[in-house]
């Protein structure tokens, strides 16, 4: 499948890329595998040392600036595609289906087609764009 990841910062991995040592939480619930993503990048972080992750029986403790590193070169080891920079503005719809979004990008505005669309923004920016309802604000604060 050719796939296209857009990230709004210049680095992947969410808040776990954000703090300033993370525990990423049931990532091998039980000391068991969860899954090949969760395996690769386990793999990936334990190659580069023991400074970049300690492996608990079910959290992973990471030094971020390692993650960041890590979930590039698997990208590249994979052959995904991704931009960084990329924030999208709005979405391009067909009736009620969502044909492909669009970017802000140090370039400029860009349109980008897919068969497939996955809102992974955190925030739902694709959805509300998209007209679909989503919760604005819950009077406490909420993931």
């Amino acid at each position: 499948v050719d796939t296209l990841i857009l990230e709004n910062y210049g680095f992947f991995g969410g808040v776990a890329s954000w703090s300033l040592g993370m525990v990423m939480n049931q990532m091998r619930p039980g000391g068991e595998e969860r899954g090949i993503v969760h395996e690769k990048l386990r793999e990936k972080l334990e190659a580069y040392g023991s400074q970049a992750v300690r492996l608990t029986t079910h959290q992973f403790r990471v030094n971020v600036d390692y993650l960041k590193v890590a979930i590039l070169d698997l990208f590249d080891e994979t052959g995904v595609k991704y931009l960084v920079h990329s924030k999208v503005v709005d979405v391009i719809m067909k009736g009620n289906q969502i044909k492909g979004v669009i970017i802000s990008t140090k370039s400029g505005l860009t349109e980008v087609i897919a068969d497939v669309v996955i809102d992974c923004t955190g925030d739902a920016d694709v959805s509300y764009f998209a007209g679909a309802p989503t919760l604005k604000e819950t009077g406490n604060l909420s993931p």
